[in-house]
């Protein structure tokens, strides 16, 4: 019987590490942006995606971010 009562408890005490050390992962993520030492590889990344980009789904992406942001002067 305490077999099967501990089992939930170990999975809890596993999940409750893993939000821990994501939690500590997106902390660690959020200082780096804040320093901006992250600006080197956003850069990258923005030049990849604008060398690379497909007209018309730019154009439906930005039709969608207009519909939905309730802009009535575009």
């Amino acid at each position: 019987m305490t077999r099967l009562r501990a089992f939930p408890v170990q999975r809890f005490t596993l999940a409750l590490g893993v939000a821990l050390a994501a939690m500590a992962f997106f902390v660690y993520i959020a200082h780096e942006v804040a320093e901006g030492g992250t600006r080197r590889a956003e850069a990258a990344v923005h030049q990849y995606f604008s060398t690379h980009q497909n007209v018309a789904l730019h154009a439906v992406m930005v039709a969608l971010s207009l519909a939905t942001s309730g802009a009535t002067n575009c």
